[in-house]
């Protein structure tokens, strides 16, 4: 299997994090791959491939549910797995998480940006990529008229595509840092209007927001 690159970024990044290893957060009720996939709830929990994967390398050690697994079943599983075939099955698992991040659209300097900021809203970011592209057409970095821009509205359309292809097509490492500033504010800007708009909600969340 082929992992496009700007997954494979994604992918390392995710890995680096997680320790690349089996195992079970403090806390929680059930494990986490190596790759940062958590059995316990959504998406994760009902991703049959890499589980059952997982399972039957599992069937070697213990019969047990990985809800019961001790952390010496934990290790011995870990041993068994193939992690190729685990990276493989963690892939197809983020292309479905973030199939409307459109992550392949984005420079590999930016994937990791997109998929935190993705995860924590997805309308947030996406206005935040609007606002972005807007503001490298007025510098003069993106050469598309404004009007072939989209509105500020976080919903991704053909606009907001063709924006990032032709970005992606010219952009060198210095475009890239500006977007990437412009994305960054107007995400802060975005999280501070949360904030502001409901304190009594959001307000306990600012200081963390901005820090990252």
């Amino acid at each position: 299997m082929s992992i496009p690159s700007q997954f494979q970024v994604l992918l390392d990044n995710i890995k680096e994090a997680e320790s690349g290893k089996l195992h079970r957060n403090k806390n929680e009720l059930d494990v986490t791959n190596g790759w940062g996939v958590y059995r316990g709830k959504g998406l994760g929990k009902d991703f049959e491939p890499l589980w059952e994967y997982i399972d039957g390398v599992a069937k070697n050690v213990t019969d047990k549910s990985s809800k019961d697994w001790t952390k010496d079943d934990i290790e011995k599983i870990e041993a068994l797995l193939d992690k190729s075939t685990e990276e493989e099955l963690s892939y197809l698992f983020y292309t479905e998480y973030f199939k409307n991040a459109h992550l392949d659209l984005f420079h590999k300097d930016l994937v990791i940006l997109m998929a935190n900021l993705y995860t924590n809203s997805p309308k947030g970011a996406w206005m935040s990529v609007q606002e972005g592209l807007r503001d490298i057409v007025k510098d003069s970095i993106l050469p598309i008229p404004l009007k072939d821009t989209s509105i500020v509205d976080g919903d991704f359309g053909d606009k907001t595509r063709k924006a990032l292809v032709k970005f992606l097509e010219i952009a060198d490492r210095k475009d890239v840092i500006i977007f990437k500033k412009s994305i960054l504010l107007a995400m802060k800007s975005y999280y501070m209007d949360l904030a502001i708009g409901n304190p009594d909600k959001f307000l306990m969340y600012l200081n963390g927001w901005i820090i990252e």
